[in-house]
């Protein structure tokens, strides 16, 4: 049976020289559960990151001084993720605020949040999130030795709709102020272990998962 869904409006930031936030939300830590209390293994099944092609989100600007502004336009289809840095994250903040999280298997690359009918052993909970409403402002800079892989910096703010195969509303935001190889995936990784934080801070959900 399916349980409640949950929307998070979620912001990250990669700062620095230039670049203007996009807005951002605070990010209440959730209180951790106690140490050794019963609860339910929490799985992240599949983010979804759907933003029609083509549409502007936010400004690009390049260069180590973050000029040449011009429109930042969303180039992707619908992303699909079974792993990587989402699934990362979710099990790290899941650890830092004592929640237990199963171990990750790679499902079928598939719009749905859930495969059809999804499958989880007694104990376990499966959470879908799909990530929508994306604002995002990025630098990227090309030098001497990184031509063909630039690096970035940023902020971004989306919406996560959460199901737990159970709905919430949250928000939040992070931040991180260097370019890095892999900058626009870190920061939507930090934004999205925000709005995880503002999941684990609901208290339905935090009922839920302690209900065994």
């Amino acid at each position: 049976m399916r349980a409640p869904s949950i929307l998070v409006a979620l912001g990250l930031i990669i700062c620095g020289c230039s670049v203007p936030v996009v807005q951002q939300v605070a990010a209440p830590e959730p209180q951790p559960l106690a140490p050794g209390a019963a609860s339910m293994t929490l799985k992240l099944n599949r983010v979804i990151v759907e933003v029609p092609k083509g549409s502007v989100v936010g400004e690009q600007r390049e260069g180590p001084e973050c000029v040449s502004k011009e429109p930042l336009k969303w180039k992707a289809d619908t992303l699909v993720y079974n792993e990587g840095e989402y699934h990362t994250a979710f099990e790290s903040v899941l650890g830092q605020y004592n929640f237990l999280a199963g171990k990750t298997v790679k499902g079928r690359s598939t719009t749905a949040l859930f495969d059809a009918p999804p499958t989880a052993p007694a104990g376990e909970l499966l959470l879908g999130a799909r990530i929508t409403n994306v604002r995002q402002n990025d630098c990227m800079s090309r030098g001497l030795f990184n031509m063909h892989a630039p690096i970035h910096k940023g902020s971004v703010h989306f919406s996560v709709h959460w199901e737990v195969y159970a709905p919430v509303d949250n928000e939040g935001s992070g931040a991180l102020d260097e370019f890095k190889s892999d900058g626009d995936v870190a920061y939507f990784a930090r934004a999205f272990s925000a709005a995880l934080k503002g999941l684990l801070r609901n208290e339905e959900f935090r009922k839920l998962v302690t209900k065994k």
